[in-house]
């Protein structure tokens, strides 16, 4: 009986994090990040006339750009707060917002910005 109950507290300690969404879930850049960005971005963030010096069409381009040349990179390594990438696609004012609603653009699906943003939190890696 106290095998079970051990098992039991074991199940619920380690299965509670997953309840609270509270667990790691390894975004893979390459898997996860990269067809977002191909989705939603590259129409104007690849390639020769970017828009903004923004280029996202890879890995290193994403890490190496600024905004408008700004000191502040794209994204910020564990701050998605102050990663401007997660700031633009999380935005509610149509203003600020990527991609724009303005040239007929959707805004990112609520799961595609949580797996930015996760991303991000998890050390912005090349994987």
């Amino acid at each position: 009986m106290r095998i079970k109950l051990e098992i039991i507290l074991f199940a619920l300690v380690f299965s509670f994090p997953a309840a609270c969404g509270g667990t790691v879930e390894d975004v893979s850049f390459k898997d996860d990040v990269m067809p977002i960005l191909g989705d939603y971005c590259l129409q104007c963030h690849a390639g020769k006339g970017t828009q903004g010096n923004i280029h996202l069409d890879t890995y290193d381009r994403l890490m190496k750009s600024r905004y408008f040349n700004k000191p502040s990179p794209m994204v910020v390594p564990g701050e998605p707060e102050n990663s401007r990438l997660y700031i633009v696609v999380s935005s509610n004012n149509p203003g600020v917002r990527m991609p724009p609603e303005s040239f007929g653009f959707n805004k990112l699906d609520e799961s595609d910005i949580r797996l930015i943003k996760t991303w991000i939190l998890e050390g912005a890696k090349n994987n």
